[in-house]
């Protein structure tokens, strides 16, 4: 209180910074590769060194019937310069809009990320090279693929952490392609459990189900890490991902195939009050629209991801501007969506998996007050009661 007296004290009070708990921030990014575009970038508010991408899928104008190397691109985020960039191996008359989210942790949540590509020179898998992580403690994000190959085999690539010091990049078929990920290390103490995933599919059947150790769903999210595919047909290619219950994560297509699959994830359970949603009631199912809507049950938007986790399609043979899709978080009243567009109505159903991860905002930390009460200043030891 001010206009006090006698002698200084010390009081240890506890101050919630806003936006200081877990994560500063989060920001959606939105990159279009227009005509004859290779790469592009846009711009972000500044971030730590320790930002990284969550991918949020992309959609294509492309009308022909077979895939075409320039719907696919690699996400990067250079956090120095305050960009994230989007590049594919060719342009043509196509426009192509990719989406995903920035997180830009504080240190409670994560201690180092490494971001790299894996390079396919017409093989089916290679390595990337990281500084040694913690297994335990790190997880592997898929960032795109740029390819060369015009089929499900050769454009569909995953990724997944084979050792301490290395990450792998696989095609089912022979490829020149790129793919992008990004290694994030989480601190200890905001980690209960990271379970990787690598699984291939069981043959003629649909949907494969994979088992875990157990985990609280509601602190849960899933680092999608891709799938390769055997198939050349829609159908049976395509692959969806999800966390259905605490000890499984479901696998889906939409057509069983004698051809294998394999799937890329890795389950991150935080511990108690690092996520304030957890939010996975798809797939949202998209039959004759161009757009579709999840409500959310958000706290606060602006500390919200929309996770991409696949797609799949009853369609034998699908025009990509009606299959491929992207998500957004959109603000509203009474309630917040996440939006799944593509960009265009198709007549055949496709499903896409989400998330809706939703960090808490701000954190209780111990916090010194220096009281003056000859002076009645109130003064924090870090040079501001409003840090």
């Amino acid at each position: 209180a001010a206009g006090g007296t006698g002698a200084p004290g010390i009081i240890v009070l506890s101050y919630s910074p806003v936006g200081s708990g877990w994560v500063y921030s989060t920001q959606q990014v939105s990159i279009t590769l227009g005509n004859g575009v290779t790469t592009a970038s846009e711009a972000i508010n500044p971030v730590g060194v320790n930002a990284f991408i969550v991918y949020g899928g992309f959609t294509t104008t492309e009308t022909s019937g077979a895939l075409q190397p320039d719907e696919y691109a690699v996400l990067s985020l250079n956090s120095t310069a305050g960009v994230v960039t989007a590049t594919r191996h060719s342009a043509d008359t196509t426009t192509v809009v990719y989406n995903c989210t920035v997180i830009d942790p504080t240190a409670n949540l994560v201690t180092n990320v490494q971001q790299g590509t894996v390079s396919l020179s017409a093989a089916t898998t290679a390595n990337a090279t990281i500084t040694a992580v913690d297994l335990s403690l790190s997880a592997v994000f898929f960032l795109g693929s740029s390819t060369t190959g015009t089929t499900h085999p050769t454009t569909k690539c995953g990724v997944k952490l084979t050792g301490t010091t290395t990450v792998a990049g696989t095609c089912n078929t022979s490829s020149t392609s790129t793919i992008g990920f990004v290694v994030v290390t989480f601190a200890a103490a905001a980690i209960n459990n990271i379970q990787q995933i690598a699984n291939t599919s069981t043959a003629n059947v649909n949907d494969d189900t994979v088992t875990i150790t157990s985990v609280n769903t509601a602190n849960s999210m899933l680092a999608y890490g891709g799938y390769t595919t055997a198939s050349n047909v829609a159908t049976s290619a395509e692959r969806g991902q999800k966390l259905t219950a605490a000890t499984t994560v479901d696998l889906y297509c939409d057509t069983a195939s004698a051809n294998s699959r394999t799937d890329h994830c890795t389950v991150i359970e935080f511990v108690d009050g690092v996520l304030q949603v957890a939010q996975r009631n798809g797939p949202v199912i998209l039959s004759s629209a161009a757009s579709a809507s999840l409500r959310l049950l958000s706290v606060n938007l602006d500390m919200g991801v929309a996770n991409f986790c696949g797609q799949y399609t009853a369609a034998l043979i699908i025009a990509p501007n009606t299959y491929y899709h992207n998500l957004t978080l959109t603000p509203g009243s009474p309630h917040d969506t996440l939006d799944v567009t593509r960009s265009s109505a198709g007549s055949t159903s496709t499903s896409v998996q989400i998330e809706y991860i939703e960090f808490f905002k701000g954190g209780l930390f111990p916090f010194l007050i220096n009281t003056d009460y000859t002076s009645g200043n109130m003064q924090g030891l870090n040079g501001g009661f409003g840090q």
